[in-house]
């Protein structure tokens, strides 16, 4: 684990929590102009037409339907938000990331962006049919304050879409402390027990959980792997890049330890 920091795990459900977190200061550092350039998405095609794919499933899962208003949480620089557009419905986006969210404010022109955090009510009056939270619940200090307020912007047929790491999933039994989803800015990793239970004292009720599928290149993995180094995952990365360099933007479909809950207000 990171110098300073322990995992708690709770009795009942097996959720685990990062303590101490780390400080303001420190996200500050992590989550600098530069946090999403390993995702390549500045140009590189490949990484586009890989987010498309993911963001189109994940879409499909939620039942978007046209006319709809998608609140997307963690919206990075836009790529669900530019997917939900091409869909007929209404882009929002909120993000604590100032180069993100000119990023997605650029690549969606008609959408509406908020560079901060949910609980400062951003578009005040409007009502989510979807609100999406895309690798970024485990993000949050406060999740169970994050959901409540979810829960207060959700319109009658409202639903929520989170996609998060499963600390109960094979990957996670398989490769243990050597689980690549810890990282330092992951502050809660949910079972799916504690992620219902959650929801549940949110207002909410989980419909549906199912793996998460994603789509990802060679290219990507290989990026990701040299900008959050793994003393096991790394070195294989490496040799599978320089045998498969021909096959470096093909996408592929992988579960990686992650579920993706769908959920509903309750009643």
């Amino acid at each position: 684990m990171h110098p300073g920091c322990d995992l708690h795990e709770c009795r009942s459900c097996a959720t685990q929590f990062l303590d101490p977190q780390p400080s303001n200061d420190r996200l500050a550092e992590i989550y600098g102009e530069g946090y999403y350039d390993p995702w390549g998405m500045d140009g590189d095609a490949s990484a586009v037409t890989m987010k498309a794919i993911t963001m189109s499933r994940l879409l499909d899962q939620a039942g978007l339907r046209d006319g709809e208003r998608v609140l997307d949480i963690g919206c990075a620089t836009g790529s669900l938000a530019e997917m939900v557009t091409v869909r007929g419905a209404h882009a929002y986006g909120v993000d604590l990331n100032p180069k993100a969210i000119k990023g997605a404010e650029e690549r969606v022109p008609g959408g509406h962006f908020h560079c901060g955090v949910l609980a400062e009510n951003p578009f005040p009056g409007v009502e989510f049919d979807l609100v999406t939270l895309v690798d970024c619940i485990e993000h949050v200090r406060e999740p169970e304050n994050e959901l409540a307020a979810v829960a207060t912007r959700l319109s009658t047929r409202g639903r929520v879409l989170i996609s998060t790491p499963r600390i109960d999933s094979l990957m996670h039994r398989i490769m243990g402390s050597a689980w690549p989803q810890y990282r330092e800015e992951h502050l809660t990793y949910f079972s799916r027990r504690g992620l219902e239970a959650l929801l549940q004292r949110c207002g909410l009720t989980a419909v549906s959980v199912r793996p998460t599928g994603k789509t990802l290149t060679l290219a990507y993995v290989h990026r990701q792997a040299e900008a959050y180094p793994h003393p096991v995952v790394t070195p294989l990365v490496r040799i599978m890049h320089r045998i498969g360099a021909p096959l470096d933007n093909t996408p592929i479909t992988a579960r990686l330890g992650e579920m993706t809950v769908l959920a509903e207000r309750v009643g």
